[in-house]
């Protein structure tokens, strides 16, 4: 069964009870598309690199990122597709992620213009994104992913390395996302879910 179908046919959206640490269904939405923001996870430095677009992942961020797909896929939200910033970082962190989520066959797409993009540019790509997919996680950087969540839905949120934050979107196509047309469902930072063993 690919994810997509997991998720429309049983999966729903949960919400996460931050005073007890665990997450409450919410019920079924799939006239709508959610969109999982999720900056990438924590990098090396970049002393030791010619570009900042060739960092890669230190061994911490990439357990938090392989912790963070592993959770997501233990409580059925792993996304059906994912559009990643073309840098290395981001790249590696979707790596990870899927390792996690024990699912190699996921889709990945990079892309220059999620690198140093603006929330702009980041809204446009959300616009574009392939309507035959109702989840999409798209992965890049601060500041814009800050920007782009408090846009959709006026929430301010402390987008750290390896965040995730999840955005029910009130539209039936990608290309009417607008600003403030989404609430945000959770968010998690990759401490609440290290040594998790979903």
């Amino acid at each position: 069964m690919r994810w997509s179908e997991l998720w429309h046919s049983g999966t729903g959206l949960w919400r996460r009870d931050p005073a007890v640490h665990q997450y409450h269904f919410t019920g079924y939405h799939t006239s709508m598309r959610v969109l999982f923001l999720q900056r990438h996870a924590q990098a090396e430095s970049g002393a030791a690199y010619t570009t900042d677009h060739e960092r890669e992942l230190t061994d911490g961020g990439r357990r938090d990122a392989e912790a963070m797909g592993r959770h997501m896929a233990g409580i059925g939200q792993f996304p059906a597709h994912i559009v990643s910033s073309s840098a290395v970082r981001t790249r590696e962190t979707c790596e990870w992620m899927s390792r996690g989520a024990n699912l190699n066959d996921i889709e990945v797409a990079a892309t220059e213009r999620l690198y140093q993009a603006t929330p702009d540019a980041v809204m446009d790509e959300i616009r574009s994104l392939n309507g035959g997919y109702g989840n999409v996680l798209m992965v890049g950087h601060q500041p814009a992913w800050g920007a782009v969540i408090q846009r959709l839905t006026g929430a301010q949120v402390d987008m750290r390395t390896g965040a995730v934050a999840c955005i029910q979107l009130s539209v039936r196509t990608w290309s009417k996302v607008k600003s403030r047309s989404g609430r945000l469902v959770w968010f998690m930072p990759p401490m609440a879910v290290r040594g998790n063993g979903l």
